[in-house]
This record gives C-alpha cells, sequence and structure tokens, in this order.
C-alpha cells in the first residue's frame, strides 16, 4: 500500500490512513468488507471497496496522472510491477519458512 501512500503524498490528496489491530480486521472481514477478505483496500468517495495492492495502485496512478496514456507505455509499466513483485515474492519463502534448512 505504500506506492499508494505515496502517490497519494505526492499528487496533495487527501485521505484516511486507517491502520486495523487484529480484531478490527476479524470484525470487518466477518462483515464482507474486503473483496477476497485481504487487505490493503481502498475505499472511494462513491462506497466503492477496492482491493489487491497493485490494481489499487494502478486505479490511482489513473486518477491522477501518474499512468501512460499509450497502451504499450501501459503495458511495460504493468510488467515492470509485476516483475518486482515477482521479485519480492521469490524471497518470502526463505524469510517465512518453518525449517532452519531454508
Amino acid at each position: 500500500a505504500e506506492a499508494t501512500r505515496m502517490m497519494f503524498a505526492h499528487a496533495k490528496v487527501e485521505y484516511e490512513d486507517v491502520r486495523l489491530n487484529g480484531e478490527q480486521f476479524a470484525e470487518l472481514k466477518a462483515a464482507n468488507k474486503f473483496e477476497f477478505g485481504q487487505v490493503p483496500a481502498l475505499e472511494t468517495d462513491d462506497g466503492k471497496v477496492l482491493s489487491q495492492s497493485a490494481s489499487i495502485a494502478r486505479f490511482v496512478a489513473r486518477a491522477y496522472g501518474y499512468y501512460p496514456e499509450d497502451v504499450v507505455d501501459q503495458w511495460y509499466h504493468d510488467s515492470t510491477v509485476d516483475a518486482l513483485e515477482d521479485l519480492a515474492m521469490s524471497g518470502t519463502g526463505i524469510h517465512f519458512s518453518q525449517t532452519e534448512e531454508a
């Protein structure tokens, strides 16, 4: 969600940054407030709740002029973000491994 926060800050967009504790998250999840039962989530001014970090970042990038108009340039930006996500996720198995061998 940090990329979204940075875009909001750069665009000087006022927003409410809500950090949930475990109990608050469980309550909202049980009430089906989050698509896929996950955070981060972004609630728009008209009450829609958006989910998935990269999708939210792309939404905000489009809404505030950080996204290119050319579809090939859009693909390039999307593929770069996706590659960085893949790279970041490749290390989670080591970090969250339950054995000392990892």
